[in-house]
């Protein structure tokens, strides 16, 4: 049943896509903070040099296809969805989500990185965050 409405997503493109999965995926962190999403058309592109601030503890979430992005995490919870996507988070992540496929994530910090999906590459420049990858596919390392 899922299978046909991701085709169904994907055939009215990534920012009907993204919104949907970050709508279903992210249905409320209980902190109170505020939720946005960061997604693009497809074709590369990256945000503007100096990227909007998040609030404390919201929840972010970057989608997108073939997307070269930097944002801005703030003590949040950062969701990072799609394919083939560089996205450079600065900041620290309460919890950084790698959803999706080869994606190539760099982060400053974050408390938890789980890549929920596959041949993810993940590099944090800090700290000694707890690490889940279900699949045992992508690379998580410090660097």
């Amino acid at each position: 049943m899922l299978i046909p409405i991701v085709f169904v997503l994907l055939a009215f493109g990534p920012s009907l896509a993204s919104y949907v999965t970050h709508h279903l995926f992210n249905s409320g962190n209980g902190s109170g903070g505020s939720s946005h999403t960061i997604d693009g058309s497809g074709g590369s592109t990256t945000a503007s040099p100096s990227p909007t601030v998040p609030a404390v503890g919201s929840t972010d979430t970057v989608a997108g296809i073939n997307e070269t992005k930097t944002v801005v995490c703030n003590d949040s919870q950062m969701t990072v969805s799609g394919f083939s996507n560089t996205v450079t988070i600065t900041g620290h992540c309460s919890t950084l989500t790698v959803a999706g496929n080869d994606n190539v994530v760099v982060v400053d910090s974050a408390d938890s990185i789980i890549a929920a999906g596959s041949r993810n590459k993940v590099t944090y420049h800090s700290g000694t965050p707890i690490i889940t990858d279900p699949l045992g596919d992508s690379a998580i390392e410090k660097g």
